[in-house]
């Protein structure tokens, strides 16, 4: 009886072994099936996204993907270059400023047209962003006398009409007119655009 005991118990744990061997093998199965696809998927996309870094950083640049314009994250590798932002509006003045010092710049700021002129004779920068509507001074009127005493790249910026006003500034002495509301994202572009392409030159 004790013999017929043991024999079914070996028996029924043998049965368990195999019972769960077999939960083993198809959980393990599962795995594979359903997230190596997965897992495979998200080490291209990260061999991909090194791989354009590892270029990027070959060509003397830095990928910039996500937008990072507070100057610690991913930047352009642009020479250091200064802008004077001369613009009223105290909100699109401090974006103007992200943006040009997430691109290297050192930014020196005007809420008017008499501060900005002082500002580019003294500093004689690189690029200059040049609003219209200021308080003291009509852009288009100012704009070439900073041409006249300043070789820098003007960009003027403005909510007036762009059919009527791109000329206009183009004929005042500007490099480029672009309209508000402005994305970031187009002005990063744009920047590296122009100042990369001055740098490879």
């Amino acid at each position: 009886m004790l013999d017929r005991y043991f024999h079914i118990t070996q028996r029924g744990s043998s049965v368990s072994r195999e019972i769960r061997g077999g939960l083993a093998t198809f959980f393990a199965m599962s795995y594979i099936v359903v997230l190596n696809p997965l897992i495979l998927a998200g080490a291209d996309s990260t061999g991909a996204e090194l791989g354009f870094e590892r270029v990027a950083a070959e060509n003397g640049k830095v990928a910039d993907d996500h937008g990072d314009d507070t100057g610690g994250g991913p930047g352009v590798d642009m020479l250091q270059r200064s802008a004077v932002v001369i613009e009223d509006d105290a909100d699109i003045r401090r974006l103007l400023v992200i943006v040009l010092s997430g691109r290297r710049f050192t930014v020196y700021e005007a809420g008017t047209g008499a501060e900005g002129q002082r500002l580019v004779d003294a500093v004689q920068p690189d690029l200059i962003t040049l609003d219209l509507n200021l308080p003291d001074v009509d852009g288009l009127d100012l704009c070439p006398r900073l041409r006249a005493h300043s070789e820098a790249h003007i960009l003027t910026i403005s909510a007036r009409p762009p059919h009527l006003t791109e000329e206009q500034c183009l004929a005042a002495g500007s490099d480029q007119f672009m309209a508000k509301p402005f994305s970031p994202r187009a002005l990063r572009a744009y920047l590296d655009g122009v100042f990369l392409s001055v740098d490879a030159a």
